[in-house]
């Protein structure tokens, strides 16, 4: 859950704003100055900035692009925890800047970033897309581990990420076929068919269910840290699971023309 999304500039102006659940007590400019000024302290004692707070029911990510010193400041449930923001976060302030750079340097030059808040307010029709772009490095960062082969999230007639490896009809047709087989032997049981676990000669296939749709992860079977590797994908899984259900939360956002999978 995300309250507050405000990116800013390197003098902490505010330069666009989404509030998600309105909060009285959060004040753009004020908040965004104090991180500004901790930032700061935190250069000069630590070499660093401060990148991630954690509060007793929310959390803060801030993600900077370098090029255009731009900030992203995202306020969110702590639940989702801190890489949840990271990934958001990063896509957020990559996203506005790939879209404005052109217009944010002409600013930046006559010295008028920040001036005027509702300049950039088209780019709220691009929070949704920016949203669901962070589940690709999630499964890109799976599938590059050493014992997994494959990492891929499939939601209806979709395949993220593109997989040349992979035969995308194929693929999902043969999944269906698996799923509807599934279903029924567990409804014999009167079970929910949550997650799938098929060991093969050399792999094991994992189908787990998150929120509506499936994560498919192949394992190398001769795998030493098999309990590592499933912990691994765990801890990922949650986080997918957040950003499935932000995106649907996005409601009209979420609607617009962008494609964010293969669509067969």
């Amino acid at each position: 859950m995300i309250y507050s999304l405000i990116l800013y500039s390197k003098s902490a102006l505010p330069i666009f704003q989404k509030e998600f659940i309105p909060n009285d007590k959060i004040r753009p400019r004020i908040l965004t100055g104090i991180i500004t000024a901790m930032n700061k302290k935190c250069l000069n004692i630590v070499g660093s900035p401060c990148c991630y707070l954690e509060f007793d029911k929310l959390s803060l990510s801030i993600v900077t692009n370098t090029k255009y010193n731009i900030s992203c400041l995202l306020l969110y449930s702590k639940i989702c925890g801190e890489e949840f923001g990271k990934l958001i976060a990063t896509e957020l302030v990559e996203s506005f800047c790939s879209e404005n750079g052109d217009e944010l340097q002409k600013l930046q030059k006559s010295d008028k970033v920040g001036e005027d808040e509702k300049h950039f307010k088209e780019f709220e029709n691009k929070i949704a897309a920016a949203v669901k772009n962070s589940i690709t490095p999630i499964l890109e960062f799976l599938q590059s581990q050493k014992y997994i082969n494959i990492a891929m999230l499939i939601s209806a007639d979709q395949l993220l990420p593109h997989n040349h490896r992979v035969d995308a009809i194929s693929f999902v047709s043969e999944y269906r076929s698996l799923m509807f087989q599934t279903k029924q032997i567990m409804s014999l049981l009167s079970e929910t068919d949550n997650e799938v676990m098929i060991h093969a000669h050399d792999s094991i296939v994992m189908i787990r269910k998150i929120e509506n749709s499936s994560l498919v992860v192949t394992i190398n079977k001769n795998a030493n840290n098999k309990k590592q590797i499933f912990l691994l994908i765990d801890k990922y899984c949650h986080i997918i699971g957040h950003i499935l259900k932000l995106i649907a939360s996005l409601g009209d956002y979420g609607t617009d023309s962008f494609q964010w999978s293969l669509n067969l």
